[in-house]
């Protein structure tokens, strides 16, 4: 599944941005930014969704990171690494950052909350289903 979403991605990173999280001269992550108007993040549909009452679909960007180096999880590099990512490709650019992470992976989920990101709501309470987080306060 993860060669099949992010290698396209990767092979056209004209169109969705992507780049690799070093820490210290050691690759330890993976970041990628797309356009909404693009691309519809896992677990939206349609542009029927609610997300899209407040903003146009080319208004919001769309991110995937994760630390894939376990000795580097919770350390601060993700936070750093969205942080700083915000700043050069969101800030001025795009009005909302969405983020899609599977609701089973907690550390993911607890993250984006830590981040700032805001919880929207969800039809389903399945386990594999995926939460949408949004974030306007860059």
């Amino acid at each position: 599944m993860i060669r099949e979403k992010y290698l396209p991605r990767i092979l056209n990173s004209e169109s969705i941005p992507n780049f690799i999280i070093y820490a210290d001269m050691t690759p330890i992550g993976y970041i990628q930014l797309y356009n909404v108007k693009d691309f519809l993040p896992d677990g939206i549909k349609n542009y029927q969704h609610a997300l899209f009452d407040h903003f146009k679909p080319d208004e919001i960007a769309g991110i995937d990171l994760f630390i894939a180096e376990e000795i580097y999880l919770k350390r601060g590099y993700a936070t750093l690494a969205l942080t700083n990512f915000i700043k050069e490709c969101v800030q001025g650019k795009f009005t909302a950052l969405i983020a899609d992470p599977l609701k089973i992976n907690t550390n993911a989920v607890h993250f984006f909350e830590k981040n700032s990101f805001e919880k929207l709501e969800q039809e389903s309470a399945h386990q594999n289903e995926v939460l949408i987080f949004r974030l306007t306060r860059f």
